[in-house]
C-alpha cells in the first residue's frame, strides 16, 4: 500500500499562522524505523507566514513483478496572488532526466468571471503546452452558497452539478460544528454509485478542537463506514495522529500517522 501525504487538511489555516508554523512532518506511527528506511525523507509541507502550503514533497510507488516496490520523491511548489489563491504549481521529481513533470500558471480577470490557465505536461511526444479558459465560481468554488434549513441545519449545494450538496449541523448549545456531511458520487465509479463523507467534530470546554472523526460511506459496499479515521488534535489547535481503520471484509487493516511541527522564531 502506497503511503501518500494525508495531513494538508487537517489543519486550518487560523491554526498554522497563530503557531507560527513553518513545516510540519508526518510519519508512520505503528513502524517509523521501517517507513524511514522506506521514505528517506518522510512526508512533509512548508508553509509560508499565512499559513499556505509553499512546499510538500510525496512519493510515485511502482513495482515490477517480483522486485521490492520502488518509490521516486517529487516535490510540489505552490505560489499564490495577493488573495491567497493559487496562481502557480510546479511539480519537480529529485532524480531522474526529466525532472519538471507539471509547470502550470493562473490568471484570474480582474472582474472575477474567468480564469485563464497555462500548463506543460509530459506526453509520449515529450512536453506538451495546453491553454483552457474557465468560468471562475465554477473552478474556485465547489459548492455554492449556504442556505438555511433550520437554524442548526444549513446546506450548500454544488456549483456544477447539484447532486453535490455539503449538509452542515451546528450545535444548539455551543454554535460550533457538530458534524457535517458531503454527498457526492464516488470517483473513478458509475454515475449510479453515491457516496457520502461524514465528519463529527468534538471539543473542549472552551471551543477547541478535540477531535475530528471522518466516516466514508458508499451506497454498494458492504460495509458502512468502510472507512473511518479518527485525527487527534493538541492543545494548540494542530494535528497529532490520524488513525484509519479500514472495516471491510477485503481490507481489514489499520494504519496511524503521526505528526510533528517546526515553528518560525520569535521575532
Amino acid at each position: 500500500m502506497t503511503f501518500s501525504q494525508e495531513h494538508q487538511n487537517l489543519n486550518t489555516q487560523e491554526a498554522l499562522v497563530a503557531n507560527k508554523v513553518y513545516r510540519m512532518d508526518e510519519y508512520d506511527g505503528l513502524d517509523s524505523a521501517a517507513f524511514k528506511q522506506e521514505f528517506p525523507n518522510g512526508y512533509y509541507s512548508i508553509f509560508n507566514e499565512e499559513g499556505l502550503v509553499i512546499k510538500a514533497n510525496n512519493y510515485y510507488s511502482y513495482d515490477f513483478s517480483g522486485e521490492e516496490p520502488k518509490h521516486d520523491e517529487y516535490i510540489n511548489y505552490s505560489f499564490y496572488d495577493e488573495n491567497d489563491q493559487r496562481i502557480g504549481f510546479i511539480q519537480q521529481f529529485t532524480k531522474g532526466d526529466e525532472p519538471f513533470r507539471i509547470i502550470s500558471l493562473k490568471s484570474i480577470s480582474e472582474d472575477e468571471e474567468t480564469v485563464q490557465y497555462a500548463s506543460i505536461e509530459p506526453s509520449f511526444l515529450g512536453y506538451k503546452v495546453e491553454f483552457d479558459k474557465r468560468d471562475y465560481n465554477a473552478v474556485m468554488s465547489s459548492v455554492g452558497d449556504t442556505v438555511e434549513i433550520t437554524p442548526t441545519h444549513h446546506r450548500a449545494y454544488g456549483v456544477r452539478d447539484s447532486s453535490f450538496m455539503l449538509d452542515i449541523f451546528y450545535s444548539r448549545t455551543s454554535g460550533l460544528i457538530d458534524s457535517t456531511i458531503y454527498h457526492n458520487k464516488c470517483l473513478g465509479k458509475v454515475r449510479s454509485e453515491k457516496c457520502q463523507s461524514k465528519f463529527f467534530y468534538t471539543y473542549d470546554e472552551n471551543g477547541n478542537i478535540v477531535s475530528k472523526r471522518m466516516e466514508s460511506h458508499s451506497n454498494t459496499s458492504e460495509i458502512n463506514p468502510y472507512r473511518v479515521r479518527t485525527a487527534s488534535y493538541n492543545e494548540k489547535g494542530l494535528v497529532e495522529t490520524l488513525e484509519t481503520n479500514y472495516r471491510s471484509s477485503s481490507i481489514n487493516d489499520r494504519e496511524v500517522r503521526k505528526f510533528v511541527y517546526t515553528f518560525r522564531e520569535e521575532d
